[in-house]
């Protein structure tokens, strides 16, 4: 059996399709972010995918801190800390001294900051639209399905559902 036709039987088996639900999440994943990629590039938005959230979070409450930010994307302080120094590297935020209190740092967008979230802000929008038309094409509300499954696992973990089927 050639290698791309034995890939596609290991893919396609009942049991692979359904064990393999991370991969299948992170392949959809790769995929939607090679194809923004693309998009940004075509509307001159110069931020690499993944710090779209981090830039937006930013625009919608200048002078926030790490903590802050972290706390409202749900991400490690040590993530967010990574996207900001890469942010600040591209010229589009700027750490500022808290007035109120010396520990603290504040984030502000520069102009090029201000003018790279209008785009993104923009372009969500876009995407917004373009996302509606491919649910209603494959028939779901993906992101709500997403959230669903999310939150059965916090709420019952997968260890959990293995000890209750008597699998571990």
């Amino acid at each position: 059996m050639q290698p791309v036709a034995q890939l596609m039987a290991f893919l396609t088996d009942h049991t692979t399709k359904q064990a393999y639900l991370g991969k299948a999440a992170h392949d959809l994943v790769r995929l939607t972010s090679d194809q923004v990629a693309d998009i940004y590039d075509r509307r001159q938005i110069i931020i690499p995918v993944e710090l779209s959230s981090t830039l937006h979070s930013l625009s919608l409450k200048s002078g926030s801190s790490l903590t802050e930010i972290a706390s409202t994307l749900g991400l490690p302080h040590q993530l967010v800390a990574q996207r900001v120094r890469k942010l600040i590297s591209l010229g589009l935020l700027e750490r500022r001294p808290d007035a109120t209190d010396g520990r603290r740092f504040e984030l502000h967008l520069t102009d090029y900051g201000h003018d790279q979230a209008d785009r993104l802000r923009v372009c969500m929008r876009d995407m917004s639209r373009v996302y509606e038309g491919l649910y209603e094409e494959i028939g779901c509300d993906l992101p709500a399905i997403l959230g669903a499954a999310m939150k059965a696992i916090r709420d019952h973990s997968l260890v959990d559902r293995f000890e209750s089927r008597g699998l571990l």
